[in-house]
């Protein structure tokens, strides 16, 4: 189904599309409004607009977590030292920042990455529906009922979040994290030099050959995506 006619209820889970498969519209709307490195993850829809057909959501990272680092949680990475680590939330399986914490759980029981699955109530961001998909195509996740309230008590921690529907409808004005240039032609590349080629932990490459022709917006180059929250 085309995503702009998928839609979601609040506390289930979306993908949020990775820039370089998002339309051009969707890339004007969102290009240094959200950082890069949040795009191609998993996340939670907290709110949603029925006339514009935008949503609310939150995403689930790993952080950087896992096995070569024995699952060290993200504010005990020095990487993540300037987070408050009382606003991070941790699904079921993963490290909590507090013993007085609730796990967050999903109705359908473990999260994909039970022992990497956090969510940071300081971040957030208002996307379109067309730039969202399903995360998984056999069923879609949702969160319980105690574990969206717990999260919505959090997220109004965020002073911001109360305007989420007032522009700049985002947690922050404008990103320091650049995106890959869009040519004229839509394909993109990396600005950076130092940037990795490895893929997000939740994208799935694609293995057959692309017939699209060089003028297609978003199929010129070889995802260079990773997840680096």
């Amino acid at each position: 189904m085309d995503s702009h006619n998928l839609s979601w209820a609040k506390g289930e889970v979306a993908f949020l599309k990775s820039a370089e498969d998002l339309c051009d519209a969707d890339w004007s709307a969102l290009a240094g409004q959200i950082p890069e490195r949040a795009m191609g993850h998993p996340v939670i829809i907290l709110d949603q607009n029925t006339e514009s057909k935008e949503y609310v959501v939150t995403t689930v990272s790993a952080y950087k977590s896992g096995q070569w680092n024995n699952f060290l949680p993200p504010w005990n990475q020095s990487c993540h030292k300037n987070k408050n680590r009382s606003a991070f939330l941790a699904f079921a399986g993963s490290e909590k920042p507090s013993k007085a914490q609730k796990h967050l759980e999903l109705q359908q029981g473990c999260w994909p990455k039970p022992e990497t699955s956090w969510v940071y109530s300081g971040n957030f961001h208002v996307v379109p529906a067309s730039a969202l998909r399903e995360f998984r195509q056999r069923s879609r996740l949702s969160m319980t009922q105690d574990s969206f309230r717990q999260l919505l008590d959090a997220m109004t921690k965020n002073s911001n979040f109360a305007n989420r529907w007032t522009p700049p409808r985002t947690n922050r004005r404008k990103c320091n994290n650049s995106w890959p240039r869009r040519d004229s032609r839509g394909s993109t590349s990396s600005t950076s030099s130092t940037s990795s080629a490895s893929s997000s932990p939740y994208s799935t490459p694609s293995t057959t050959p692309s017939t699209t022709p060089p003028t297609s917006p978003t199929r010129a180059h070889k995802k260079n995506w990773r997840d680096r929250n």
